[in-house]
């Protein structure tokens, strides 16, 4: 999706998921989200730390992918 970012980082047994809106996003939710939320140019949308130990990590991903939607749904509407 255009305008939107994610970036991934490792510290210890986590990877952390970023999702962040810029401001060349041409929805105008998105567009509306950063002229409300951002710092500059950015807005995170949602955010969720994967555990690289978890017995299932099918069932931790579906979890950490399920996390951000809600997240995102909730700021955006």
């Amino acid at each position: 999706m255009q305008g939107v970012e994610a970036s991934i980082n490792h510290i210890g047994d986590k990877q952390n998921f970023v999702l962040q809106v810029n401001s060349q996003a041409k929805n105008t939710a998105l567009k509306d989200f950063v002229a409300k939320n951002g710092r500059g140019t950015h807005a995170q949308l949602a955010a969720a730390s994967f555990d690289t130990k978890a017995a299932d990590p099918e069932a931790e991903a579906r979890r950490v992918v399920q996390e951000i939607k809600e997240q995102s749904k909730s700021k955006l509407g």
